[in-house]
């Protein structure tokens, strides 16, 4: 992810930001798309699909989908794993410490990344990073050409069956994030398959994160204002409220989970592509509640072949 920089609370967002400002919309809301269109076979429906995303990235650059057709039991699965995963002793995680990794895949500790904030520390979440592997591959076109993510992940130990399922989740989501370029590209006005070349070989990663809970007088975040830096990002959410969106006033919107739905995102790939169009928006988060929270985003990237 794109981390750009550390915002003290009373800084809703960046001041000086004036051309992020400018572009960026002054909503109050996060819109909800259908998006079960995408899989027909008529075009109409999919080119409806796609304009109901270019009005929600022409102005919020953040929308829930839903009729998304990826199966809810695979996502509770993911969960359920994360939080056997993360409640391990912290010297067994670290065996798959992330800075050992050569591809940035592994296990990232609670403070370990971020800027240090007013109080000295780092992000207060902590996070297992898999992506592409090139052993698990089940599609022969998916031969990822990007040389920092085409190398073999890591995987802990336990808890049982977390690599296979993990694995299987990712293809999922790969295939459904193609699905979900063919639509922006329509968003776009090109051809569906304009993208194809370089989604075909992507170099998606997912990141499995555990927020803790944060004091109410905390000066740390669970994970710094940022944008994201790759093409879009689709988020799988815990049940807590954490997630906050800038807005072109400078207040932070909530983004509360909603059952059955993912959260998708403009990165800075997309951003410079639509030429502003869409806005890569900042976002960030903060769990001021009692409970753990755990989301997935998966992140889409768009990779040019030579």
């Amino acid at each position: 992810m794109g981390i750009n920089d550390w915002d003290n609370d009373d800084q809703p967002a960046r001041e000086v930001d004036l051309d992020w400002k400018s572009v960026v919309g002054d909503f109050d809301t996060i819109p909800v798309i259908d998006v079960g269109g995408i899989r027909s076979d008529v075009l109409e429906e999919r080119q409806e699909v796609a304009r109901h995303i270019r009005e929600a990235c022409t102005r919020v650059d953040f929308f829930y989908i839903q009729n998304h057709g990826i199966p809810l039991h695979l996502v509770n699965g993911v969960f359920q794993l994360a939080e056997k995963f993360f409640a391990l002793p912290l010297e067994q995680k670290m065996e798959i410490y992330i800075e050992n990794s050569p591809n940035f895949k592994g296990y990232t500790p609670v403070g370990a990344s971020g800027k240090p904030g007013p109080d000295g520390k780092g992000n207060q979440n902590e996070a297992f990073e898999w992506g592409h592997d090139p052993q698990l591959n089940d599609d022969p076109d998916d031969n990822c050409c990007d040389p920092y993510m085409k190398s073999a992940n890591r995987w802990p130990q336990e808890p049982a069956g977390f690599e296979e399922y993990l694995s299987l989740y990712y293809r999922e989501m790969r295939d459904f994030g193609r699905l979900m370029t063919k639509t922006i590209a329509l968003s776009l006005g090109l051809r569906e398959d304009y993208f194809e070349r370089d989604i075909s070989h992507p170099g998606c990663t997912a990141v499995m994160a555990h927020y803790p809970p944060q004091e109410l007088d905390s000066l740390s975040r669970g994970l710094d204002a940022h944008t994201d830096s790759e093409f879009f990002t689709i988020l799988a959410s815990g049940p807590v409220r954490a997630l906050e969106v800038a807005n072109k006033s400078g207040q932070w919107i909530s983004a509360p989970p909603k059952a059955g739905t993912f959260i998708v995102n403009v990165g800075d790939q997309l951003q410079v592509f639509s030429n502003d169009l869409y806005v890569s928006t900042r976002h960030r988060v903060m769990n001021y509640t009692c409970e753990e929270q755990y989301s997935v985003p998966f992140f889409i990237r768009r990779i040019t072949r030579l």
